[in-house]
Formats: C-alpha cells, structure tokens, sequence
C-alpha cells in the first residue's frame, strides 16, 4: 500500500516547488503569514494552530483558481486539520473537514486519502435516531426463504451450546471434501425440526478451486443431490465466502462464472434453496466487493461477516502513523455494527434481505494474552439489539461459536459464561424466531424520523445512540426543556409520558452523556393531536375501511392519509421516485404524480392545488385525502362527529 500522500509535502517544500516553477501558479501574497505559521504548527504538532492557521489558508485557497498546487493543498490542509481535531478529541469537527477533504481528494487522485477519509467521517459523526416496536413487517422483498417478519438466529451446528431455541444452524463443506456422514445428520435432524441451514460452500483453496468448479459441476450435482434428500430444510447456500480477502485472490470474472454456475445448480435441484453472496465486513485494501458481484438474477440473499475485533491484527499498541488502519478495518472504537453494514444496506437494502452469515464479538486476544468481557458484551448488545432495529432488510444473525487453535481472537460462547448468558439473553427478544425457521413472529421497529406524531399516550421509544469511543451512554429523553425519563442499557429503550405533547408543537430533546457530562444531542419536533385519547380517522373505500400502519392525521384542519395505502385501494398502480422525492400512481389512462413538501397535484400533466403539501410522516408519504381522492375522480365525503372519511370510486 502506497503511503498517504496528504501531509507529506511540507510546506516548505511546497513553497520551493511554487518557486522553482513545477507549477505554473503564483499564490497570493497574503497567503505567506498564515502558510509560513501552519507549516511551524505541523513541525511542532501545535495541533490548535493547525486548525488556526489551516482554516485560514483555505479561506484563501477556496478563492483562487482550481489548478493542481491550489487542490493539493487544500487536500493536505483538510486533512492535516482533521487529524489535529481527531488528537485533540473533536471527533465531531474533524468528521466536517474530511467529508471537505473527500471530494478534493478523489479528484486529483489521492485514493488512499479518499478511503481513510470515508472511513474516519462515516465513524466519527454522532447520531441519535428513534425508533418504536411495532406489529407487522417492516421490509419484505419476497425474496426465497425469506421470512415475513423476524430474525433467525443460530450457532456452529458442531457447537457443544445448547441449540434448542435456535431457529437456523451453521454448516461447513470444503470444496471436494466427501465425507457427508455428518452433515447427513444435522440436514436429517434439521428437516425434522424446521430449523433453517446455512450452508457454507468453501474453496479450500481459494482463487485456485475456482476454475474446477466451473469445468468440473459432478462434484456440485452430488452435494445438490445430498441436499435435496432433505426438502423441509431451508437452506442458505453461502458460496466462497469472504472472497473479498482471500489471501490468494481469486480473479473477479472467474468467482462470479463460477457462482452462476453453482447458483444454477442448486436452484435447479434443491427446493427452498437460497443462494447468498457474503464478501467480508471490509474488503483488502486493494479490492471492491462489488468487482465479484454475479448480479442480481443469480443472488437471494446478501450476506457478509461481522466480526468486532479489539485490536486489528491483534496489535494493541499500534504506531500512530498506522492508527488510521483500526477506523478503516472497522476494530476498536470503530467496531460499530450498524456503521459497519451502512455500505451493504446503501449498496443492497432496495432489494435483497441481509443476513449476517458469521458474527461475533472477541472477549479474549491471544497475541496480547488479554481477557475483556465487557468490551465483548457491549458489542454483542450493538449487534443483536441495534441491528434488527435499524435495519429491517436484516432477517438472519448466525454466530460463530467455535474456537480455532492459532485465531487471534476467540468469539465463543462456550468459553465465556457471561457472554454465553448474555447472547441467550439477547436472543430471547420476541423479535427473534424461535426453534424452527417455519415460526413466525409479528413485530418490528418503525424509525420515527424527524416528526412524532402523539395523542398524549405514554410512547415506547428505543434510541440508535453513536458517539464515537463512547460506547457506554445515558440516554436521556426532555420534552420542552422537561426530564421525562432516560436508560443506561442499548437500545436505551424507555417509555416516554407524552402527555404535555398532547396538542401543539413540542420539542422532544434526547441527550447522550458519558462521564456524567452531556456529549451529544439532538431534538425532533412533536405534533399533539388533541388531549387525552384522541379518536381515531377511519377511511372507507367503497364501504371498506382501511387499515394503516401509519394512522391519519389532521393538520391544518386537513386528513392526511397515507398515499400508497388509499392509492392502492382504489385500484392504482404506485411507484416511487427517491431522487425527486415524487410519489406516482396510474390508474387506467390517468396518471398522478405528487411531490413531497409540494402543494401541487399533477395529473394527467395538468396541476390541481392542494390546501396542504404532501410530507412523510414515520417514513409514509402522507396527502389530503380529498385532493388524492378526486385526482381519481372519487366522491369524499367527512363526518366530523365519527371522524371518517368516506371515498367512493367512479
């Protein structure tokens, strides 16, 4: 890996080089104070007169003409600044300057820069969202063996913990290996049981097992032979895993043949047989998981392993000019579930459901002969309590419960009581699915987003709560400048009295504190709907009432009612537009299209005003019923005394 090229020039050399006329460009002579007093900074790591005299060049430089010196060194500045902000704790303002940092950087070409920058301000950024549990699936793509609701869960099928409650199990199979005794007995206990297969097809080899595989499908058809015998099994067929970081890489174009060919095999022989693409948590430095994707048509599911490290490569006391490598391969602080799958959810989460096909937590580091317990709960809670929450697409968590001799870091349960005691714990949420992947469960968690909407009743809220190297947090929940509750315990889950949020417009403010002082916050606006238990909007189509999993509302003396839900009854056709925010729905030879935060109705091209623009609500487009209704040429009539809203097509 070449090393970074931000910050090596000094200015002084970059002085010279300006001088000596290697570039064509002659900076401005104010600029000589400020630059002249940076470089000293840099020299002595006087990291505030970095920032100081770092801000002012590029109050400069922002102003000159765009040219190779002016983009180097705002490059280096933004980064220099960063790192100052990063030793002087400010994770939030250094997060600021390398987001600035990022663009400068891709485009003169500095791609180390560009990945370490992107990893640093994607860790270092605090966030709080909301969250509340509610009935019903919040995600389904009705991908094969993809549960409704819920989240499988499971072990090592050779693990020696108890396995009763588990829904799924782990199994291995090396690439030509032909001793299926074993395996035979966990898929026939399996297929009696319900309990769902994950089973990891591996290249012993690596890049080198690939070309077999494509010239040589007998050994495929055996193995979707043995497979088949047990057809109440639901399997995930996890094919090369961790391609991404094979130590003898494996070409692109041969991994996603040899996929293809494997994916047709089994999906032609095995029934309830999903095939899953699962690179690593972070790919090698040099690689792009995205160069081995066989495409949509032959993958299921996506999956990948998640692994919390304490210390990358288990070094503990790692040089500072190599600090950045923990942020970058996601370890220590950065060991972060929810940030970690960010790319696979912005890459994946439209279409295909996730499963975390390994995981674990490490509680003990051979190389440093060092136990910590606590380091691995909190983590563990992060990935069982966090996940499912903030990512809906997430439907399976396998753990890797086995110890292998020379491993730098032991994730079992079996070794450690406590974590053992604890991951019982945390699987014993009604979210998760219990002893046979054919269970279901009916619950979920809806982001509240920015607008919660109350009428007064007390609120379950959980919180997604990040500030970076601050894992242990009091979360605390203020509405209008008034303590109401708070929790120590991720999700940091408490019921709120919404009570003097009934009516109005309010504030709810939650905080996060760490050694007792407030280290970040945010607040979300909250809409009273009236005092007391508020009653509740019916909508009937043609006589059939409507059920919602966002209710209406009234704003403005206007319903607003869930679009997609009245669109579609009405006998509609709905799409989505993200980039524009604009919802679309035809029916017949009329087409409708209403834009988020627009008063306008377009129909038919033609533009119909509206008394109130649309907006989402808890993740829903939400319209004037009467305005959507009539677009249609509906009749809608209201009874103020029962609160319905009653719509009859044409």
């Amino acid at each position: 890996m070449r090393r970074i090229i931000c910050g090596i020039l000094s200015a002084a050399v970059m002085a010279a080089m300006v001088n000596t006329g290697v570039y064509a460009y002659e900076p401005p002579a104010k600029i000589w104070d400020s630059f002249n007093k940076y470089a000293a900074a840099l020299e002595s790591n006087d990291y505030e007169n970095i920032i100081k005299y770092g801000l002012i060049d590029i109050s400069i430089l922002v102003n000159e003409p765009v040219n190779e010196t002016t983009q180097e060194w705002l490059c280096a500045r933004y980064q220099n600044i960063a790192e100052a902000y990063e030793m002087l704790g400010d994770y939030e303002n250094s997060a600021i300057m390398y987001e600035k940092q990022i663009p400068i950087a891709k485009a003169i070409g500095w791609s180390d820069s560009v990945k370490i920058a992107e990893a640093k301000s994607l860790h270092y950024k605090s966030n709080i969202e909301l969250y509340t549990k509610v009935n019903g699936s919040q995600v389904n793509f009705g991908a094969v063996n993809e549960q409704p609701g819920g989240v499988l869960f499971g072990i090592s099928a050779d693990s020696e913990t108890d396995q009763t409650e588990c829904s799924m199990q782990l199994v291995y199979l090396e690439y030509g290996d032909t001793r299926f005794d074993w395996i035979n007995a966990v898929l026939k206990a399996a297929n009696e049981s319900g309990k769902a297969i994950e089973f990891a097809f591996n290249m012993p080899n690596q890049g080198s097992d690939l070309a077999s595989v494509i010239n040589n499908t007998a050994y495929l058809n055996t193995v979707a032979d043995l497979l088949a015998q047990y057809p109440n099994v639901k399997y995930f067929f996890r094919f090369g895993a961790e391609m991404d970081i094979w130590e003898n890489p494996a070409d692109p174009e041969q991994f996603k043949q040899a996929f293809r060919v494997t994916a047709d095999i089994i999906h032609s022989k095995v029934k309830n047989a999903a095939m899953v693409f699962s690179p690593n948590m972070v790919s090698s430095w040099d690689r792009d998981m995205m160069d081995y994707y066989p495409g949509d048509e032959y993958v299921d599911w996506i999956g990948l392993s998640l692994y919390l490290m304490k210390y990358f490569q288990g070094i503990k006391d790692r040089p500072a000019d190599e600090k950045y490598l923990e942020v970058v391969f996601c370890s220590g602080d950065s060991a972060e579930p929810v940030l970690m799958l960010k790319k696979f959810i912005d890459e994946f989460g439209d279409r295909k459901p996730i499963m975390i096909s390994e995981s674990g937590a490490s509680h003990y580091i051979r190389t440093v002969n060092e136990y910590d317990t606590q380091w691995a709960a909190t983590r563990l809670k992060m990935l069982y309590k966090y996940l499912p929450m903030v990512y809906p697409q997430i439907k399976l968590i396998a753990h890797f419960d086995t110890v292998i001799e020379g491993e730098i870091n032991d994730y079992s349960l079996k070794d450690n009581q406590t974590i053992l005691n604890l991951y019982k714990e945390l699987t014993s949420d009604e979210i998760f699915i219990k002893k046979s992947a054919y269970n279901t469960v009916n619950v979920s968690y809806k982001h509240l987003g920015d607008t919660i909407y109350t009428d007064g009743s007390p609120m379950e809220i959980s919180a997604y709560a990040h500030v970076f190297a601050q894992p242990d947090l009091k979360v605390n929940y203020y509405i209008d400048g008034n303590w109401i509750t708070s929790s120590t315990e991720i999700p940091y889950t408490s019921t709120v009295d919404m009570s003097s949020a009934a009516s109005g417009e309010h504030t709810l403010r939650v905080t996060c504190e760490a050694g007792g002082r407030e280290v970040y916050s945010e607040e979300f606006k909250v809409i009273g709907q009236g005092g007391g238990t508020q009653q509740e909007i019916s909508v009937y189509v043609d006589g059939q009432k409507l059920s919602f999993d966002q209710p209406p509302v009234i704003r403005d003396d206007r319903t607003l009612v869930p679009l997609r839900a009245i669109f579609e009854a009405m006998g509609a056709e709905v799409s989505w537009d993200a980039e524009t925010r604009t919802a679309i729905a035809k029916r017949g030879s009329d087409n409708v299209s209403i834009q988020i935060d627009q008063k306008q109705l377009i129909k038919n091209g033609d533009s119909i005003e509206l008394d109130v623009a649309a907006c989402i609500i808890n993740d829903r487009t939400m319209v004037p019923a009467r305005a959507i209704a009539e677009a249609f040429g509906a009749n809608v009539g209201w009874d103020g005394t029962t609160k319905t809203v009653t719509i009859t097509t044409a």
